[in-house]
């Protein structure tokens, strides 16, 4: 399960068909973190040459294949490029390089079957998916009142002790 990339989730843009993303916004703090949403591996960061945004993307393991998760309009980077992260490692600093409209997160998640290994930007249209549907708000968070759609962790499911009569 994922986790949002912030501490505290306010979302100032959607997902829909022409934003594959949801824009998260800063609460009190102007050097938000950005924390990696699962385990994983950084399989891009740096700098986007046309419009000069800092951004990084990871891919985690799934059942069927796999998870990216893309950061962008970062003020810095933590992490390289082939670095193992773990859920909740700060991978950057939040901010407002390239085409963004003040400081936030653009977070996109995108589902993949197995043998897609090579990202490509150019891809989004076929596998980014509403990061509410696979994103979860963990109990050490907070989100905004407006949030829509913000599902909280859910409770995990006791198992049933076999023993017991």
């Amino acid at each position: 399960m994922l986790r949002y990339p912030v501490n505290y989730v306010g979302i100032t843009q959607y997902y829909s068909s022409g934003h594959r993303a949801l824009d998260l916004g800063w609460h009190d703090t102007p050097a938000e973190p950005i924390l990696a949403a699962a385990d994983g591996v950084v399989i891009d960061c740096g700098t986007e040459p046309t419009y000069g945004a800092i951004y990084a993307v990871l891919r985690h393991q799934r059942e069927n294949g796999w998870c990216y998760t893309l950061y962008w309009h970062l003020r810095s980077l933590d992490v390289v490029r082939g670095q193992s992260v773990g859920m909740g490692q700060r991978i950057g600093i939040m901010g407002d390089t390239g085409l963004a409209n003040g400081v936030h997160l653009h977070y996109e998640t995108w589902l993949t079957p197995a043998a897609y290994l090579n990202w490509r930007l150019s891809d989004k249209a076929q596998y980014a998916v509403d990061p509410r549907t696979v994103t979860y708000l963990y109990p050490d968070q907070q989100a905004s009142a407006d949030s829509r759609g913000v599902q909280p962790l859910p409770e995990p499911t006791p198992t049933p002790d076999p023993t017991a009569l």
